[in-house]
């Protein structure tokens, strides 16, 4: 089962770099993370931590949303998965169009480029809601530097945090009428994981 936790910060997010290069329409960004220990460490389920960032800056929703979760998985990759899988649930809970997923992670770009009939056994399921979410939206998966530092950090706060029994939502601003779009939207996901 995936525990979720979501801070909701307001922000004036600024354009991104990547938004600038390509000059085409305003698209949401999201950036992903999983922190676990390292594969061939101990049991084969381990708990991840999981951190999503979106800038909702281009969207009408107009704020920047920090997520944090954790599941259990079976390795790396499947961690990495997940986090992708989460930010892909919530644009797809909030409508977003084009939608920008980055994450530092190569062999999951790789994995969600290819589809789930070239992947491994393990990794269909995580892969395969992926696909389904991304066939009915537009968006794409990039890969980006190492310098991930949002979400890292999200994931890595997600790991350390005690096991959660429900999901938790905080706006910072009571004043800011968009922001509860958000949150009941958010709400309204089935988040586990099959």
């Amino acid at each position: 089962m995936v525990v979720w936790s979501v801070l909701v910060t307001i922000a004036c997010p600024t354009l991104s770099l990547v938004q600038l290069l390509c000059r085409m329409q305003p698209f949401v960004m999201a950036y992903t993370d999983a922190a676990l220990p390292p594969d061939g460490q101990g049991n084969t389920s381990r708990v991840a931590g999981l951190g999503v960032v979106l800038d909702l800056g281009a969207s009408t929703h107009s704020c920047c949303l920090e997520i944090f979760a954790e599941t259990t998985v079976e390795s790396m990759i499947t961690g990495e998965l997940a986090a992708r899988l989460v930010a892909a649930k919530i644009a797809d809970a909030l409508h977003i169009q084009p939608f920008v997923l980055a994450s530092d992670c190569l062999l999951a770009v790789q994995h969600l480029h290819k589809g789930s009939w070239l992947a491994p056994w393990r990794l269909q399921p995580w892969i395969s809601q992926f696909q389904l979410l991304k066939s009915a939206h537009i968006f794409q998966v990039i890969k980006i530097s190492r310098q991930n530092d949002a979400a890292h950090c999200l994931a890595v706060q997600a790991k350390s945090v005690s096991h959660h029994s429900s999901c938790s939502f905080f706006c910072s601003r009571n004043d800011h009428v968009q922001i509860y779009a958000v949150l009941s939207a958010l709400q309204s996901v089935p988040w586990t994981s099959s």
